[in-house]
């Protein structure tokens, strides 16, 4: 316990989490909120009902969001727009860092119709500004190759930064380990049928050929009970990913993903899908076995074939 302890703690100096693991992690809970904005009318996210008045601006956290100040609630919606684009295509990652928080908490606290990705897409921005705020690059998917520099401002940068990471690793563990744990209380997630009246659900019930397969599979007993008791194993494992080996986490990682691509088919609830896409790759990546997914150096080497070769040491720097 002491050994890993001691690791931990020198990770939090050694490791740069400048990465592309952060940067696409970054776009894609922005990207959630970016499309649940485009796809959306003002009228529809912020329709009041007999509860109150919308934009909610009531309490001193509600007052101050972005469409409470706005002259109207368009302006509002493309000033949160342009700010979530910037987020999403990674320019200038220190200068949206706290636009994207104020964007994320605003549209949260202020939307008459919010579902679970949307609060997870705030506290994510939250906490994963300390990071952007210390991204020194103009694109957060610029490569960062060779040796850390090893220097006393460079160690508090990473230290901070690294904190911030491991407390987005505890809350998403957290939220799996609540989901989990919350469904035992309910009588027919332990009996091994809930997927069948979320499945027959008029409201996120999937439609047409997705709810044939779907009715297919749930009427079945064995397939109702796998799906429901799966559902139920596969977050608790995710919750003990927190503390899981490298290879592990990233086996998690992809389970992770492929399951709630599985929700997003059949119930339709595509911008949760990729808020937690973005969130279990903060989580689960494992930073010992590869610090980057290089997508712009495997774009970079399918182009160079062609033009006289590809030599890695130009991707450095």
């Amino acid at each position: 316990m002491r050994a890993s302890l001691s690791t931990w703690y020198e990770g939090l100096f050694v490791h740069d989490p400048w990465t592309n693991v952060y940067a696409l992690a970054r776009s894609l809970t922005a990207a959630a909120l970016l499309i649940t904005l485009s796809f959306n009318s003002v009228d529809t996210l912020f329709a009041p009902n007999e509860a109150w008045e919308s934009p909610k601006c009531d309490g001193w956290l509600r007052w101050g969001g972005l469409f409470c100040v706005a002259p109207s609630l368009a302006w509002g919606k493309a000033l949160a727009v342009v700010v979530l684009l910037l987020v999403v295509i990674g320019y200038l990652p220190r200068w949206t860092a706290l636009p994207h928080v104020w964007v994320s908490v605003s549209l949260h606290n202020s939307m008459s119709m919010t579902e679970g990705g949307d609060q997870i897409a705030a506290i994510i921005a939250l906490l994963i500004s300390p990071i952007a705020l210390l991204d020194s690059r103009r694109w957060h998917w610029t490569f960062k190759g060779g040796p850390v520099s090893i220097n006393r401002s460079g160690e508090i940068r990473r230290m901070i930064a690294n904190t911030s990471a491991m407390l987005i690793r505890l809350q998403v563990s957290v939220i799996y380990l609540h989901a989990a744990i919350g469904k035992l209380a309910v009588e027919e997630w332990v009996n091994g049928t809930a997927v069948y009246y979320w499945v027959h659900d008029p409201q996120f019930g999937p439609s047409g050929l997705r709810a044939t397969v779907a009715e297919a599979v749930v009427s079945t007993a064995l397939g109702v009970v796998l799906l429901t008791w799966g559902t139920l194993v596969l977050e608790l494992a995710l919750a003990y990913g927190l503390v899981a080996s490298a290879p592990l986490r990233k086996a998690l990682f992809w389970a992770g993903v492929l399951f709630h691509a599985g929700i997003a088919m059949v119930l339709g609830l595509v911008t949760f899908g990729i808020t937690m896409s973005g969130a279990l790759l903060l989580y689960l990546w494992p930073r010992e076995s590869s610090p980057d997914i290089n997508v712009h150096e495997y774009l970079y080497r399918r182009f160079s074939k062609r033009f006289g070769g590809y030599d890695k040491s130009d991707m450095k720097g």
